[in-house]
């Protein structure tokens, strides 16, 4: 009766190890989303602000000829290669 007990104890044991490895492995994931979260959403902010200062400027220069949604784009890669 006794070494029953023991067994079931151990696979007991041996389950709750397992939740902890997954609820650390879980915990792993989240942090790495809420870094590329955090990312996105300061890219976000820096593109935003970006149109908002310069967008204008760019707009009302009378020799501007660029496309701007090249301009926007090529903000885009630049804000993306700064922050890698």
């Amino acid at each position: 009766m006794i070494l029953k007990e023991h067994t079931r104890n151990q696979k007991r044991m041996y389950r709750i190890h397992k939740l902890e490895e997954q609820i650390e492995k879980d915990k792993y994931i989240i942090g790495k989303q809420q870094q590329q979260i955090t990312q996105l959403t300061n890219n976000w902010n820096e593109l935003e602000e970006w149109l908002k200062e310069d967008y204008r400027e760019l707009y009302r220069d009378a020799g501007y000829r660029h496309n701007i949604i090249g301009e926007v784009l090529d903000k885009m890669e630049e804000i993306k290669e700064n922050n890698k």
